[in-house]
């Protein structure tokens, strides 16, 4: 569960930072490994302790299916009102599930898509034709995480990315009485789903930056390596396909090399010549 909480807050610090890159330069002291990993541990810390909640009665964890798949026990929310055991477990469960999702979802992605708004409106603005005209000596190309164009899709899709394949586990927690818990569907579905989210972020970030790692120029070398090479023999099927057709000419055209032309007065007098003398000779008897 540590895991699953720290992707949404991971993605709030990477929009904090690239709020820095592309509007406050000035802020550039603040970004070091140290300031980060200091960052990063206390939010490691406090998922780790949110983790251990659960143990102490505020939800529960089980195992499902044999103990196949171990998460958190929705079940809890689909309570007996004849029972006050069940019923207390259940507020619980449901004050656990309402702090984490304002505290770990709903804060961070406010947060973050509040430094994307402000990084899509400052690109726009830069790139407009007035603010060219103003600052004509200063180039608007002022972040290097995005290819030009593409800030939102880089943003918001990583933010997007980050934060959806959580919807199945909300489905499941929100609404636990209509689910069918004999089913497997429901059990192993939000599982995967959550667990494949770290690796959504950095292939899409990956995508959208080819220059980041040339991926289409690998595929485009793959496939000019599996294209049948060019055959010699470019009118064969043409050719065959036409009725009384002889098989020499099937041949591939080959260039031939031409002799160099002898120049008129560098060659051999012709015979004709001589023939014309001896008819112009008056005939003795």
């Amino acid at each position: 569960m540590s895991l699953s909480l720290s992707q949404v807050v991971l993605a709030t610090i990477i929009a904090f930072d690239r709020y820095i890159v592309t509007i406050s330069p000035k802020w550039g002291k603040w970004r070091c490994h140290s300031n980060y990993l200091k960052l990063i541990i206390g939010f490691t810390v406090l998922t780790v302790f949110w983790s251990i909640v659960p143990t102490i009665g505020y939800g529960k964890y089980s195992t499902f299916h044999g103990n196949t798949f171990c998460s958190l026990d929705w079940r809890q929310g689909d309570f007996d009102s004849n029972s006050p055991e069940s019923t207390e477990a259940a507020h619980h469960y449901i004050a656990f599930l309402t702090a984490t999702c304002l505290i770990f979802f709903l804060i961070p992605v406010c947060i973050a898509s509040s430094f994307y708004y402000s990084i899509i409106d400052h690109v726009d603005r830069s790139n407009c034709t007035e603010a060219r005209k103003e600052n004509e000596s200063t180039e608007t190309d002022c972040y290097c995480w995005a290819p030009k164009g593409n800030v939102a899709k880089v943003g918001l899709g990583c933010l997007l990315v980050s934060t959806v394949p959580f919807l199945a586990y909300s489905i499941v927690c929100l609404n636990p009485m209509k689910s069918d818990f004999n089913n497997v569907s429901y059990i192993v579905v939000p599982v995967i789903i959550s667990r494949i989210c770290p690796l959504l972020n950095p292939i899409l970030y990956i995508w959208c930056n080819p220059c980041l790692v040339p991926i289409n120029e690998f595929i485009e070398k793959q496939a000019a390596k599996r294209r049948p090479s060019q055959k010699t023999y470019h009118a064969i099927n043409a050719i065959a396909e036409v009725s009384g057709m002889s098989f020499p000419i099937l041949t591939p055209a080959v260039p031939r090399r031409q002799l160099p032309k002898i120049p008129p007065n560098s060659t051999s007098p012709s015979r004709s010549h001589f023939d014309e003398a001896h008819e112009s000779t008056p005939m003795l008897h």
